[in-house]
């Protein structure tokens, strides 16, 4: 059985310091040996081109920790493999000591030698290295819900526990307008079982801000101590850049932490700027368990949605059939009480206060004298016009061959006439009053 992901790392740290010293241009035979895997393949051009489990990429950010990484091209054609530490960079040889592993950043190796950087991947040689043990893959600990999984009942639940499940996650929100249908009873539903509870909201970061949306969740959710801390479902990014998206999370969870005192799971597989001390929920679903890959700058993940209740090895749970199930990276037991939300008095969210009101503005007397001597000005204009139209015979002539729609327009300048006249009259009187 190969070595894991963890185990090459310390292989190659341990080679660093304390050899053998290898000769020159043996990347991939160094890679193997840390992995405990044996192979014909003879460069690591050739193992990029055999593996079955690629992952191409061109951003050092995204390659998660303890994979084989990979570059094409150099002077034979034979390219270049090490192993990726998930904070982009890499155990390689050569690169600064012939014959010995070092760390360095991932882009040091196009830098020196001019390599192109083209994936990852989940193998070395065919044997499958990014995996998990069997044991942990197999324990469920955990089950997200939502209105979709429909006839959940209190019966299904005890089934749940009985198999091992130790919480429920069940969405509350969506955005800033949509709450679950199924929400207010599950809550109930699920409290009642003995499980732990947790509510998760759905991010639309192009909706609206993130602290709009988390005043939204926290109005909605039903948050207690003993719950699990809540959940940011982030599976939209909304098209924001990395930056933008990293600002915008930040602001849900600057709103939840206030509310809840502590800092809730992210689920994603977006890579962002600050981790904001959130831990990761992360997504992979394989039948050969082959391991999440974590995204920046999280260097590892606490809980694992293992499946979707499609693919995945259990892909089912008693009771509640093919749902979404999950592990934790840890002792469940610990682990579970450590993300719950302390004692203390139930969670309140602070009411959102409402906008300040914009200040009317009050009317002046010498406001309203100078509305009159405007008005008095459009009457003037009004009679003058209609003189000159009256004293030309040929425009007269004119006026009385137009059609109908022209003289449903002069009835309304003249019915606009008598209004203005009216309210010269009125603002004239008001005048008067207010000397």
């Amino acid at each position: 059985m190969p070595n894991t992901p963890e185990q090459a790392i310390a292989n190659a740290a341990a080679q660093s310091v304390n050899g053998p010293v290898y000769g020159s241009g043996q990347c991939l035979m160094r890679v193997r040996l840390a992995y405990g895997v044996t192979t014909t393949i003879p460069n690591a051009a050739a193992s990029w081109a055999a593996s079955t489990h690629k992952h191409p990429t061109t951003d050092p950010a995204s390659i998660p920790r303890g994979v084989p990484i990979y570059w094409t091209g150099g002077s034979h054609g034979y390219g270049h493999v090490a192993i990726a530490t998930g904070d982009g960079n890499c155990w390689s040889t050569d690169i600064r000591r012939t014959g010995y592993f070092d760390l360095v950043p991932i882009t040091e190796i196009h830098a020196k030698w001019g390599l192109t950087l083209v994936g990852w991947t989940d193998d070395v040689n065919g044997v499958v290295v990014n995996t998990t043990e069997d044991p942990m893959a197999a324990r469920i600990d955990g089950v997200d819900l939502s209105h979709w999984q429909s006839n959940v009942s209190a019966t299904d639940l005890a089934a749940a526990k009985a198999a091992g499940v130790r919480w429920a996650y069940h969405k509350a929100t969506e955005g800033t307008n949509s709450t679950d249908p199924a929400y207010p009873a599950r809550v109930k539903l699920i409290r009642s079982s003995g499980l732990a509870f947790g509510s998760y909201h759905f991010a639309r970061p192009s909706a609206s801000s993130g602290a709009a949306q988390a005043r939204y969740f926290l109005s909605v959710a039903s948050i207690q101590p003993g719950d699990m801390r809540p959940m940011l479902d982030l599976e939209d990014d909304g098209g924001l850049s990395r930056a933008a998206l990293t600002a915008w999370v930040g602001d849900f969870v600057a709103a939840v932490i206030a509310a809840t005192g502590v800092p809730p799971f992210i689920y994603t597989h977006f890579a962002l700027d600050k981790t904001f001390d959130c831990p990761l929920w992360v997504a992979r679903y394989s039948d050969k368990m082959l391991a999440p890959v974590v995204p920046a700058p999280w260097k590892t993940w606490s809980i694992w949605q293992e499946s979707d209740g499609v693919y995945g090895k259990p892909n089912s749970i008693p009771g509640l059939g093919n749902v979404d199930l999950n592990t934790m990276n840890g002792d469940p037991a610990a682990l579970t009480k450590a993300f719950q939300i302390p004692g203390g008095v139930p969670v309140t969210p602070k009411p959102v206060p409402p906008p300040a009101p914009t200040p009317e503005e009050t009317v002046t007397p010498a406001d309203i004298k100078a509305i009159a001597a405007a008005v008095a000005d459009i009457n003037i204009v009004n009679k003058d016009a209609s003189g000159k139209v009256e004293g030309n015979g040929t425009l007269a002539g004119m006026i009385s061959r137009l059609d109908i729609a022209n003289n449903q327009a002069a009835d309304k300048l003249d019915a606009l006439t008598k209004a203005v006249t009216e309210l010269n009259a009125t603002l004239q009187a008001a005048i008067s009053a207010g000397k």
